[in-house]
């Protein structure tokens, strides 16, 4: 203003911003020109957890050791704030209820399984017939996961539940955790995960006779998968979009019920297994990791199961293959069951 040269600054101003709705900033903040370097920050890893879960923990009491490593193994995926919600909220809370003056680590994974399932609201006076369909139902997902991959299942259930904030509404539920987090997966990784959800009704033709209504959620995540094997080309059809056409949709069909027909030969080879993880639930109604592992044993899954399910998911097209080793099984098995009208009536919300 007077004609004098203003000196140069001996500082830098730096503009800093954060959110978790980048799909509602208005387009005249981030169009470019505006922010120089944008930086996506997704969930923490594994030794990222365990730092964050280190920093919580030193701001609650704690009555015993806490099991740092195993904890950060059973929350992939949840971020710091979803960790601090469960360590410095929920976890005391459930400590308080049960009048201690500290956190345990059952409180931590009661903690950890209300915000996947919500509150335990048990349905009082279930009909036996109801609750030994949702055993056989869990019973079949947990056997599917114990035999074909390395994850490890932390919870059955046959309670119901709310419902959480990253889960849905359930009258039972098994929870697995992969032994490591991966960013990518094989074709044949998708189709151990499509047994797993069809493992449900798998289990309720081979033990109960028929189909039972409730796996909504199940055939769901079974559509999902397919489609998204569609989406990278693994179909014989090309020219994928979002309606997939007649032919495509055939050979779907077709190969979800070869991994049907896999699975349920895979429940009759683990009979035993289904049989004593589904009258344990119908006994305790709640397992965790330690008893379900006791339940079932070694396991079999990266020397047996999984190489023959492999085999299965590698019969991507319409035409039928010969099936070699144990996957030759899923060529003899039967049919689906129908459900009678009247069992529509019955219709369970369960995973």
């Amino acid at each position: 203003m007077l004609g004098k040269k203003l000196p140069p600054p001996d500082f830098w101003v730096m503009t800093i911003g954060a959110t978790n709705r980048p799909d509602v900033l208005d387009p005249a903040l981030t169009r470019a020109g505006r922010l120089d370097i944008k930086i996506r920050v997704d969930p923490t890893d594994r030794q990222g957890r365990i730092e964050v879960i280190k920093g919580y923990l030193a701001r609650v009491r704690t009555l015993e050791p806490i099991d740092i490593e195993g904890f950060a193994s059973d929350t992939i995926g949840l971020t710091p704030a979803d960790l601090m919600t469960i360590i410095i909220r929920r976890a005391p809370a459930f400590a308080l209820m049960h009048g201690r003056e500290g956190i345990t680590n059952a409180d931590l994974q009661a903690a950890l399984a209300e915000q996947h399932q919500g509150l335990r609201q048990p349905v009082a006076g279930i009909l036996p017939e109801d609750r030994r369909a949702i055993a056989y139902h869990e019973a079949g997902h947990a056997v599917a996961t114990w035999a074909l991959t390395d994850e490890r299942i932390t919870r059955a259930s046959i309670v119901r539940y709310s419902g959480g904030p990253r889960g849905s509404a359930s009258l039972g539920h098994v929870a697995h955790v992969p032994a490591e987090e991966r960013v990518g997966a094989k074709a044949s990784d998708v189709a151990k995960h499509i047994c797993i959800a069809l493992a449900s009704r798998a289990a309720e033709i081979e033990f109960l006779g028929e189909p039972h209504m409730g796996a909504t959620a199940d055939m769901t995540t079974v559509r999902h998968a397919l489609l998204a094997l569609a989406a990278e080309g693994l179909f014989s059809s090309l020219g994928y979009s979002e309606t997939p056409s007649s032919e495509m949709i055939k050979e779907m069909d077709t190969y979800a019920q070869r991994l049907m027909n896999f699975t349920r030969a895979l429940l009759r080879r683990h009979a035993d297994k289904v049989q004593a993880l589904a009258e344990a639930l119908l006994e305790k109604e709640e397992l965790n990791a330690e008893e379900i592992a006791a339940v079932l044993g070694p396991r079999p899954g990266q020397t047996v199961e999984a190489p023959a399910v492999a085999a299965v998911a590698a019969q991507t097209s319409g035409e039928e293959r010969p099936a070699v080793g144990a996957a030759a099984e899923v060529r003899s098995t039967g049919g689906t069951a129908q459900v009678p009208k009247d069992r529509v009536q019955g219709i369970r919300a369960r995973e």
